[in-house]
């Protein structure tokens, strides 16, 4: 009775193979996310949705997608893998010429998880991953309402105006207010880069606005946390460009007679 049972024990070595394969083999799909995304309306219906993945530093998207899918029952749906989160570029195959915006293009977080990306007629709203939910909550959900008041203020202003030319003076307060709803935006955008200053989605959104949109303190805050070799890129393009512009008005010059 004291005898010891090989069988058994090959049975439970076994048992543990087959879970541990289980349990490793399911981290290894931890990277793994989905997409779906669903429009307002069937304008779109059988057309294709273009993947691309989003770039720093150049003025030029990409034109190659990486992926695409084709809208059905007004849902499509991507999937891939991210071992580190990313930008993706969403953008319409055809848009039309009277769609919104976001429509034509629009940004999204690639990171594991089950992505919810929906149309709204004010604009994008993203669920289903932890930084797609701060995205969500810092950018696109202010975004939508700063759309919602915009068109309040253009709906006051033809009230007034009806479609006739406005003077300079009778158009300057709403293009103030409307300003001033932008300038609302900046302190949400700081933080989402603030929160993900060290991955890709922080690069992108860090540089996504120009230098002056953030106060200067801001900007040395946030520039300094990069990594060491995004900042050289960054003033490797700067030098580029301020040597183009050298060119330019120089050339400008010589061609100037006497």
């Amino acid at each position: 009775s004291g005898a010891i049972n090989l069988d058994s024990i090959k049975r439970h070595l076994l048992t543990w193979i087959i879970l541990s394969g289980a349990y490793f083999g399911s981290g290894c799909s931890s990277s793994s996310w989905s997409l779906e995304g669903r429009l307002p309306d069937a304008a779109h219906e059988g057309e294709y949705v273009y993947l691309f993945e989003q770039e720093l530093f150049t003025d030029h998207p990409a034109e190659t997608p990486t992926d695409s899918a084709r809208i059905s029952h007004g849902t499509f749906r991507f999937s891939g893998l991210a071992d580190n989160p990313r930008v993706g570029r969403l953008a319409l195959a055809h848009p039309q010429a009277g769609d919104p915006i976001f429509l034509h293009s629009q940004p999204v977080v690639l990171e594991p998880g089950r992505i919810q990306f929906l149309y709204e007629p004010e604009g994008v709203a993203v669920s289903g991953s932890p930084i797609n939910e701060r995205y969500n909550r810092l950018i696109l959900q202010p975004e939508r309402a700063l759309r919602a008041r915009n068109r309040e203020i253009v709906r006051q202003r033809d009230s007034l105006y009806g479609d006739r030319p406005m003077t300079r003076l009778e158009s300057e307060p709403f293009n103030q207010r409307i300003e001033a709803l932008y300038r609302e935006l900046i302190p949400y955008h700081v933080q989402f880069v603030r929160e993900n200053i060290g991955n890709a989605v922080g690069e992108y959104f860090f540089f996504r606005y120009p230098p002056d949109r953030y106060e200067q303190h801001e900007w040395q805050e946030l520039f300094g946390a990069l990594r060491p070799e995004i900042r050289e890129r960054y003033l490797a393009r700067e030098a580029e460009k301020e040597r183009s512009r050298t060119y330019f008005q120089e050339s400008q010059k010589r061609m100037v007679p006497g």
